[in-house]
């Protein structure tokens, strides 16, 4: 079954949605650094980065560190 593509009106109610609800967090790594390609490496291993990125972030706030 073909799947049916968004009607403009649906795009224009998606991207305000997102402007007013959605915030990205940019993050970098150097690859000529070890430590960051390491970092990098390892977070690519993972099925779901987000919610792992997401669920260590919360794990260390509850820590109250």
């Amino acid at each position: 079954m073909e799947k049916k593509k968004p009607s403009e009106a649906q795009k224009r109610a998606s991207a305000k949605y997102k402007a007013a609800n959605i915030k990205q967090i940019k993050f970098e790594c150097n690859m000529t650094q070890p430590d960051d390609a390491a970092v990098y490496e390892f977070i690519q291993t993972r099925e779901n980065k987000q919610k792992f990125l997401k669920d260590l972030i919360k794990d260390y706030m509850e820590s109250g560190k």
